[in-house]
């Protein structure tokens, strides 16, 4: 397997797992009291707007050659941790 392809797995595989998530906590969202549901509201396009990057960015991986560059390796990884840290807002509203 490429660099590209370890690469791209791994990312399609994480856009996944935070999906299930997202639909998890949109399911729970519904009992959250307004003041709190505003401030889900808020993270949740935050995480929705740096999903899309990521998509964005797994795509363009997608696309290059098997020699991935370590640049675009590094924004890959780089928007995977803002994304992250963008969940783990919503995810401290449920805990």
């Amino acid at each position: 397997m490429s660099k590209r392809d370890e690469i791209a797995t791994k990312l399609k595989a994480e856009i996944d797992e935070l999906n299930i998530q997202l639909d998890a906590w949109e399911a729970k969202a519904v009992q959250l009291s307004d003041q709190v549901k505003q401030k889900y509201d808020t993270n949740m396009l935050e995480v929705r707007s740096k999903l899309d990057l990521a998509k964005s960015k797994l795509d363009e991986v997608q696309e290059v050659g098997a020699d991935i560059t370590d640049s675009l390796k590094d924004d890959a990884e780089d928007i995977w941790q803002d994304l992250k840290g963008a969940a783990q807002k919503i995810k401290s509203i449920f805990d």
